[in-house]
């Protein structure tokens, strides 16, 4: 029944998506722009919809058409090379500069310029994830970023202050012991306290915590085996120990259903992001708390930022329509969207005070916005971040040791930027050292 449900889900949601595309067909006389956008949920969905309505009702020269794609990158891929490309996507910031360095896009810079669109109003890492050579190929729409998430109730049952979430890295250790529960036998986990790579955790996430780069600011140079990355690597296997991988796999088999690790009642902490709110806060008897990431020290704390942005084919038709477009969704009445719906945060920082006007618990993260790290920005960073999250399986596994993986992870990586048949990497195959948008 629930498999019946989710196809009958589906086919509501693409349904909704073709009448949206049919609305605009009209020949009213208006320049089509057609835009391609990935989301299907019914959150981003009702907001992105608002969004084109708004937008077609304020001016009467153009009519954005847009087209629900799952597989958003796949298809613009074959569309582009087929010269059938739409007019604006709804695209993974993180993907950016590796379509740039393949020129897929269209250059934006001097219409920014033009237009007063410049770094100062949005957040640092966005607009940094959307240049590529000293060249605008995006404008920033969304931001998101990660904080630590705690179940209240878990902590009470186990004697610990629900108020009192952990602050250091050894904290966290602790806590996740005393939270940690097996059957009487052993054979079983009963409840976990934290699992280091799950969610948006994983090898950036604590890498940055524990004061590693994953790239050189200066000189760009990649450096996956920064000994602060090695040690955070390292430190993951503690709780490979504790937990054992045969024993966790088992216990997370029955969550496949669950909106979060902590939503289940049986995961005391979990990384994940300011999405998550309005999802948690419909689950009756849940009690959580967010903090920020700990660290070693239980100072300097750091997240990274993730978000989409919006750009324009090379070869796309309307390039004129499609830029006032992308000029009314991120720095334009559209922008004001992201308060309302509260999906993600907007990348232009002045539209994000209606947040904390609804809910102060969004305080943390809207702070954190500012200071916020990006994952490595060159032309084959989805490539490493594949090899990334492989590297931290093979360690967990114990198929090598983290320092000689970490080079390998440089190794290859520098070996794929050589190779000029190297396609383009995928955000699936990019996945998960936490990095999910």
């Amino acid at each position: 029944m629930k498999r019946v449900f989710k196809v009958l889900f589906v086919l509501v949601l693409v349904f909704a998506s073709v009448a949206i595309v049919s609305a605009c067909d009209e020949d009213d006389g208006r320049q089509v722009i057609n835009f391609y956008q990935p989301f299907g949920g019914p959150s981003e969905l009702e907001k992105l919809t608002e969004l084109v309505e708004m937008y077609n009702e304020s001016q009467e020269i153009y009519r954005v058409n847009m087209i629900f794609i799952p597989d958003v990158q796949t298809r613009l891929q074959t569309s582009i090379a087929g010269n059938r490309a739409p007019d604006v996507v709804y695209f993974e910031g993180f993907s950016v500069q590796q379509w740039a360095s393949h020129d897929m896009f269209y250059d934006l810079t001097e219409m920014a310029a033009r237009d007063g669109l410049t770094r100062d109003i949005f957040y640092d890492y966005v607009w940094d994830e959307s240049v590529y050579n000293d060249r605008l190929w995006a404008v920033p729409l969304t931001a998101d970023n990660r904080m630590l998430f705690w179940n209240k109730g878990m902590f009470r049952d186990a004697g610990l202050d629900p108020e009192r979430p952990p602050r250091t890295i050894a904290e966290l250790d602790e806590f996740s012991r005393i939270l940690t529960t097996e059957s009487a036998d052993g054979r079983a986990l009963e409840t976990v306290g934290f699992v280091p790579w799950l969610e948006m955790g994983g090898l950036v996430t604590f890498g940055f915590a524990f004061g590693g780069n994953l790239q050189d600011p200066v000189t760009g140079e990649l450096t996956p085996d920064d000994p602060k990355i090695v040690e955070a690597l390292e430190w993951m296997m503690q709780y490979v120990e504790m937990l054992r991988l045969a024993r966790l796999s088992t216990f997370l088999s029955g969550m496949a259903q669950e909106i979060s690790m902590i939503s289940s009642g049986q995961v005391g902490m979990t990384i994940t992001g300011s999405w998550m709110l309005s999802l948690l806060d419909e689950i009756e008897g849940l009690e959580y708390g967010i903090a920020p990431i700990p660290t070693p020290s239980g100072e300097d704390n750091v997240t990274w930022g993730g978000g989409f942005s919006l750009i324009i084919p090379h070869n796309a038709r309307n390039v004129d329509g499609a830029w006032d477009f992308i000029k009314y969704a991120t720095v334009g009445e559209g922008a004001e969207l992201a308060s309302k719906y509260r999906t993600m945060f907007a990348s232009a920082r002045e539209f994000n005070e209606g947040w904390v006007e609804y809910d102060e618990r969004y305080q943390v993260f809207i702070d954190a916005l500012e200071t916020a790290r990006s994952r490595p920005q060159f032309s084959a960073n989805l490539y490493y971040m594949s090899q990334m999250h492989d590297a931290t399986e093979r360690f967990l596994r114990n198929q090598g040791s983290a320092k000689d993986l970490l080079v390998r992870v440089r190794e290859n990586t520098i070996a794929h930027m050589e190779d000029a048949n190297a396609p383009l990497t995928s955000p699936t195959e990019s996945n998960n050292t936490g990095e999910d948008d």
